[in-house]
C-alpha cells in the first residue's frame, strides 16, 4: 500500500459533495421543466415535486436537516422517489452520516442512474479506500455524461495517483483536459503522474505554465522542488521547499523531501529534527520512518534507530492487514465483520474518518453488530445517533 493511499481520503468527499450540491437546483429546475404538464394535475405528484424542490434549496442553502425533512415523506412508488432518495443521500453525507449516505444513494441509483449519483457514490467509496468500487462509479457518470470533465479529473487524481498507476493516471488527467482545456487543477495532477512516472521533460512543460499562474500554490511548488531534486538542482530544490514550508509548515511531502535534501548535503541533526516531526504528524508514513532510521543509524544511535524500525515493522503490518481486509470487503461486500474489522485497524493507526465509516456501514449491515457500536461509542459518536440493538449480535470485540 503507497504512502498517498493511507492518507486521509475525506477532504475528496467535501469537495465532491460541495461540487454536486451546488448544481443541485439547476437540475431539480430543469427536471421540473422537462415534466410532462399532466403530472401537475395530481395533487400527490405536485406535493412530491414542490418537495423535492424545497429540498434542492435547502441542500444548496447549506442546510441539510432541513433537506432531509423536506421529502421526509415521499415513499416508494412516487415518480419523485430517486430524487428523493438523492436529496438524502446528499444531506447525510453533507452530515458526514456516511452509511446512510451511500444506502440513499444506492438505492436512488438502482432506480434511476444519474452521473450526479454515479460522482457522490464514487467519492463515498474513495472515501473508503474502496478503490475499484469508486472507479467503476466514476466510469459510470463520464458514460452518462460524456462531456463532463470531472470523472475523469477524479480518476486521474483521486484514483490512479494514490494506486501509483501513472499511465493510466496521464490519460485521465489527458481526457480531464479534452473536456477542460486549461483547467489547472488538471494539469498540476498530470505534471504530478508525468513526474512520478520519470518523465521529466514532459512534467517540466506540464509545470511551467502553472507555476506562473500558481506561485503561492503548496503542491505546485512541491512539484517544481521534487523535479529539481531528480535533475540534481538542489539550490531551486531548496528554494522551492522553504516556500512552501513558510506558507504550511505542516506540508508533509515538503517536509519529507527537505529533510531528504539536508540529509544528502550532511546536515544530519536538522534532517532528524525535521523528520521527527514529520512522524508525529502522521505516524502512518513508511517513508518518513524509513528516513528517521537511516539517520538514527548514521548518528550512531542505535538503540532510537532499533525502535524506529519496531515502529515501522508495526506499520507494515498493520497496512498489510487493512489491504486484506479491502479485498475481503471487495468479494464480501455485505458482510459485517471485514467492517468493523477494518473499524479497529483505522482506529489504530488514528484514521477516524475511515473508522467511523466502517463501523457505521457494519451497523447498517447488521445493527446489532457490537464491536462496531463499541467502536463507534469509543470514538465519541453519539450513543443517540446508533441505531436500536434488535436481534442476534454479530460478532465480539476483540480482547
Amino acid at each position: 500500500m503507497s504512502r498517498r493511499l493511507l492518507q486521509p481520503a475525506h477532504g475528496w468527499i467535501l469537495l465532491a459533495i460541495a461540487l454536486v450540491v451546488a448544481a443541485g437546483g439547476l437540475i431539480a429546475d430543469r427536471r421540473l421543466g422537462e415534466r410532462a404538464p399532466w403530472r401537475l394535475l395530481i395533487r400527490g405528484n405536485r406535493l412530491d415535486t414542490e418537495a423535492v424542490r424545497r429540498g434542492h434549496v435547502y441542500l444548496s442553502q447549506g442546510q441539510p436537516r432541513r433537506a432531509l425533512q423536506a421529502v421526509a415523506d415521499i415513499g416508494a412508488g412516487s415518480p419523485d422517489e430517486a430524487e428523493a432518495l438523492t436529496i438524502r443521500g446528499l444531506a447525510h453525507a453533507a452530515l458526514e452520516e456516511v452509511a446512510p449516505a451511500q444506502q440513499e444513494l444506492e438505492r436512488a441509483w438502482r432506480l434511476r442512474p444519474t452521473p450526479m449519483g454515479a460522482k457522490v457514490l464514487a467519492a463515498i467509496y474513495l472515501s473508503a479506500y474502496e478503490h475499484e468500487r469508486g472507479l467503476q462509479m466514476l466510469r459510470h457518470a463520464a458514460e452518462l455524461d460524456p462531456a463532463d470533465f470531472q470523472p475523469w479529473y477524479a480518476m486521474g487524481e483521486a484514483v490512479y495517483l494514490r494506486l501509483r498507476r501513472y499511465d493510466e493516471a496521464i490519460k485521465a488527467l489527458q481526457e480531464a483536459l479534452k473536456r477542460r482545456p486549461g483547467d489547472v487543477d488538471s494539469r498540476i495532477g498530470l505534471a504530478d503522474a508525468l513526474l512520478k512516472a520519470h518523465r521529466p521533460d514532459e512534467a517540466e512543460r506540464a509545470l511551467k505554465g502553472v507555476l506562473a499562474e500558481r506561485p503561492n500554490e503548496p503542491r505546485v511548488l512541491t512539484l517544481a522542488a521534487e523535479l529539481a531534486w531528480e535533475s540534481g538542482r538542489d539550490q531551486d530544490a531548496q528554494r522551492y521547499l522553504e516556500r512552501v514550508l513558510s506558507l504550511d509548515p505542516d506540508h508533509r511531502d515538503a517536509l519529507l523531501l527537505h529533510a531528504r535534501l539536508q540529509f544528502r548535503r550532511g546536515a544530519t541533526r536538522q534532517a532528524a529534527s525535521e523528520v521527527e516531526r514529520l512522524c508525529t504528524l502522521d505516524p502512518n508514513d513508511l517513508a518518513a520512518l524509513n528516513l528517521l532510521g537511516s539517520i538514527q543509524t548514521t548518528l550512531g544511535q542505535k538503540e532510537e534507530a532499533a525502535r524506529t524500525l519496531a515502529r515501522r515493522r508495526e506499520v507494515e503490518r498493520r497496512k498489510d492487514q487493512m489491504e486484506a481486509l479491502l479485498r475481503t470487503i471487495r468479494e464480501r461486500p455485505d458482510d459485517p465483520e471485514p467492517r468493523w474489522r477494518l473499524g479497529q485497524l483505522a482506529a489504530e493507526a488514528g484514521l477516524k474518518p475511515l473508522a467511523i465509516r466502517s463501523y457505521q456501514i457494519a451497523l447498517t449491515l447488521a445493527a446489532d453488530c457490537e464491536p462496531a457500536r463499541q467502536g463507534l461509542i469509543a470514538l465519541g459518536w453519539p450513543r443517540s445517533q446508533l441505531p436500536p440493538p434488535v436481534g442476534t449480535r454479530v460478532g465480539s470485540p476483540r480482547p
